[in-house]
């Protein structure tokens, strides 16, 4: 399935016929499309999918042609060799800060990274311990966000298990998980 949004097209390699399409050819599923291609998930597509890119790239080298996002860092998969070196910006996505979470506007971690000296000045909204202890217990994950409690450390015990038992093993080829 292809998704149009705005002026670009959205592939999601979560989607086994849109993961079939890209392995079988790579070279056609990121051909003439509408620009940017989002490839959600790349990592899922390897080696092929990531030279497809590439050749892509060399051929047109205009700027954000394509937007690779995924669970995975590229970079890191063992069955990819192919690093897109001179050809990629990158973009580390974390987990919501608790300023994004409560909707606060203080800027506290944009001030601690570029302007430390600052931070001397800067004095934290109240806020008890329990709301404290709840907040860090909740962590940043949109998904867990809107979670009881009571459900967050089955969550997280998931979100764990599934990184292990299914991305690392499809990512590395290994066949038993002990």
């Amino acid at each position: 399935m292809v998704s149009q949004f705005g002026d670009g097209t959205l592939r999601n390699l979560d989607e086994q016929g849109v993961l079939d399409a890209a392995r079988t050819d790579p070279a056609g599923f990121v051909a003439a499309r509408a620009r940017p291609v989002v490839i959600d998930e790349v990592q899922r597509g390897g080696e092929p999918l990531v030279r497809a890119i590439k050749a892509a790239v060399d051929r047109d080298p205009d700027p954000g042609r394509f937007v690779l996002t995924g669970s995975s860092n590229v970079l890191t998969v063992p069955t990819i060799s192919e690093s897109l070196t001179g050809r990629a910006g990158f973009v580390a996505v974390w987990p919501f800060t608790q300023e994004e979470l409560v909707g606060h506007t203080d800027r506290f971690l944009d001030t601690a990274l570029a302007e430390p000296s600052a931070l001397a000045d800067y004095r934290s909204p109240a806020i008890d311990r329990r709301d404290l202890f709840e907040r860090r217990c909740a962590g940043g994950y949109p998904e867990v966000q809107q979670l009881p409690s009571r459900q967050r450390p089955s969550w997280f015990r998931d979100y764990v298990r599934t990184t292990i038992e299914r991305d690392v093993v499809e990512l590395t080829g290994i066949r038993k998980v002990a």
